[in-house]
C-alpha cells in the first residue's frame, strides 16, 4: 500500500531510496499498531460489557439508580 502512495513521487524522483524505505517501514509500524487493536477488539469489547455489568450489580446493591450506559441520546 505505501507503494501505491507514493507512486507519483517515485515515479518523479521527488525522493530517494532511503526516505521511501522510511516511510514504508513507518507505515509497517502504524500497520501493526492497528493490527493489534483490531485483534484485540473482542477482548476489549468482553471487558468493557464486564465493567458495566459489575456497575449495574454495584448500584443495585446499594439501591442507587442503574448508570445509562447510552448515553444522553438515548434519553
Amino acid at each position: 500500500m505505501p507503494y501505491v502512495a507514493l507512486a507519483p513521487t517515485i515515479v518523479g524522483a521527488g525522493i530517494t531510496l532511503g526516505v521511501m524505505q522510511q516511510i514504508v517501514r513507518a507505515f509497517g509500524r502504524v500497520e501493526s499498531s492497528l493490527q493489534f487493536l483490531v485483534r484485540s477488539w473482542p477482548i476489549i469489547v468482553e471487558l468493557i460489557s464486564i465493567y458495566k455489568r459489575l456497575q449495574s450489580f454495584e448500584a443495585l446493591l446499594r439501591d442507587q439508580p442503574l448508570p445509562n450506559w447510552e448515553g444522553p441520546a438515548a434519553s
